[in-house]
């Protein structure tokens, strides 16, 4: 039995949120493609694959030293925040396709394809974000102004789009191994009575504005989320940061002035690269 249920009502939901702020009319696109019918499926298969390799990655990197009760206790916060996380990252994802597609209409619309010709063109996309997609379908009119046959570009496009698909698959394994790790820390953190949280950056011009001004916070209660949101890293894919935490309110200043030092540091790594 599935531990988590995705229905077309979700995904029609999202189709709906989607249109409005892209501007396009999905609905009428959609209809009779099987469109939200697949993605209802992939989202319920990737939302529980997701929750039960979260939560092992979670306890795989509990320290082995935790108490009895601290780990029964992180154990419970590891099967939550898995539930939460896998709906959020199928969620995430979906709606990332939908872009794609919501593009891919209206592209097709502005092109004076018809209904055959954009449904065609959706097939193509499919399994892609807006901007992989973009590069498909950017590839595909080259290819036709270049004269190639319908064979040639039915061959690239299958090409093309398996690596799009497989980079696609590596940034969000790398990005949810990032994301077990931290969530693993913060769990573990809380349950051994930990009281503060501070964001640590890399420290060089590469850093994100949004996670540069996580560290310029200091230190903050370890239940409260950052400026942006966030509770704890990867910001965004590829982040490199990491947390720090703490206990005493000695600690609390020692990571105070640590944050300010970073901050400093990090500023000073980006305006030398902006000079």
């Amino acid at each position: 039995m599935a531990e988590i249920t995705i229905t077309e009502s979700d995904v029609n939901e999202m189709v709906n949120e989607v249109s409005e702020a892209e501007g396009v009319d999905m609905t009428a696109a959609l209809a009779g493609t099987g469109v939200v019918t697949t993605l209802a499926a992939s989202m319920e298969e990737v939302a529980n694959e997701a929750f039960v390799s979260y939560k092992a990655a979670l306890i795989d990197n509990f320290s082995p030293g935790l108490s009895p009760t601290a780990f029964e206790i992180a154990e419970r916060a590891a099967d939550d925040a898995a539930r939460i996380h896998a709906r959020n990252l199928a969620t995430r994802m979906t709606q990332t396709e939908l872009r794609g597609v919501a593009r891919t209409i209206a592209d097709g619309i502005e092109s004076g394809l018809g209904p055959r010709g954009i449904a065609k063109r959706l097939d193509a996309v499919k399994g892609l974000d807006r901007t992989r997609a973009a590069t498909l379908r950017n590839a595909i009119d080259d290819w036709t102004k270049a004269g190639l046959t319908p064979a040639q570009i039915e061959s690239r496009t299958s090409a093309l789009k398996k690596t799009l698909l497989s980079d696609r698959k590596l940034t969000i394994a790398t990005t949810e191994a990032r994301f077990a790790t931290e969530e693993a820390r913060f769990i573990e953190a809380d349950s051994t009575g930990s009281k503060w949280k501070e964001w640590i950056t890399a420290g060089d011009r590469r850093v994100d504005p949004v996670c540069q001004d996580h560290e310029a916070q200091g230190p903050i209660p370890l239940k409260e989320s950052f400026n942006s949101g966030s509770m704890q890293p990867p910001e965004h894919p590829k982040c490199r940061c990491s947390l720090a935490f703490g206990t005493t309110d000695a600690q609390k200043d020692r990571m105070a002035q640590h944050s300010e030092d970073r901050a400093a540091q990090t500023a000073a790594a980006i305006s030398e690269e902006a000079a």
